[in-house]
């Protein structure tokens, strides 16, 4: 194998990653909230990485790494996002009645009491 092939093998590998990781920091930098998430940006770069290959003519085993790199990112986001819409489906009645009682008892401390005055002559 050639030395430009196996660095673009290593870029199509080392680069998702690298810009999931820094690119909705930078979003959230300069927007304030995150598009696409981790994985969504993983797909990004990996699926762009796999475009550019392709059509610039690069090394076709940078391009089927980076190809399979957005495969991996995709399943993996895929999985994550079934996960996600699980959660809210675990919060039962039970957890809801142990909230509303924590709140109600939270209002009901938070009332002002009667306190103890000094009488207006003072203690004779």
């Amino acid at each position: 194998m050639r030395p430009d092939e196996i660095l673009g093998i290593a870029w199509a590998v080392a680069w998702p990653p690298v810009w999931a990781v820094s690119w909705p920091r930078a979003v959230r930098l300069l927007r304030g909230r995150v598009l696409g998430g981790f994985w969504g940006s993983w797909i990004t770069a990996s699926a762009t990485t796999a475009a550019i290959d392709a059509i610039g003519g690069g090394d076709p085993p940078a391009t089927i790494t980076a190809a399979v790199s957005t495969v991996f990112a995709v399943i993996m986001w895929w999985l994550n996002r079934r996960k996600r819409k699980r959660a809210p489906r675990t919060y039962g009645a039970k957890s809801r009645a142990l909230i509303a009682a924590v709140i109600a008892k939270m209002r009901e401390t938070a009332k002002p009491r009667p306190v103890l005055r000094p009488q207006p002559q003072g203690s004779s």
